[in-house]
């Protein structure tokens, strides 16, 4: 069998054995996995995996923050919720906190007086 594999090579089975093959075995010269092996490939999917979903719930907080969604969809009662007060409390505290001026305040305190009697 030795004579036979010797003369397929031409008499260089002893370098075939030597230098190629030991080097494919081991993952070396690139193979399969580029030497890494297979747990590195799956924590690198599993890390890229987690910096896109961390990355989906940054841009997610950030607009909530920017434009006040909530959950249920409804912007306006979010605020009034989650701290119990009425909208006129809340406009009455930005108000006197000088977020608005007197013109935004009555125009709005209109709005929201004439919401609730309808």
């Amino acid at each position: 069998m030795r004579q036979a594999l010797r003369a397929a090579f031409g008499g260089r089975m002893g370098e075939l054995a030597t230098s190629q093959l030991p080097l494919q075995m081991n993952g070396m010269d690139g193979g399969m996995w580029g030497g890494m092996g297979m747990m590195m490939w799956l924590l690198m999917m599993v890390f890229w995996i987690l910096v896109l979903l961390a990355l989906a719930g940054g841009v997610y907080w950030l607009y909530s923050q920017l434009f006040g969604s909530s959950s249920d969809g409804s912007a306006g009662e979010s605020a009034a919720d989650a701290t119990g007060e009425s909208a006129l409390e809340i406009l009455d505290k930005r108000y006197a906190h000088g977020e608005i001026d007197e013109e935004e305040y009555v125009n709005r305190k209109k709005q929201i007086t004439s919401e609730g009697e309808q």
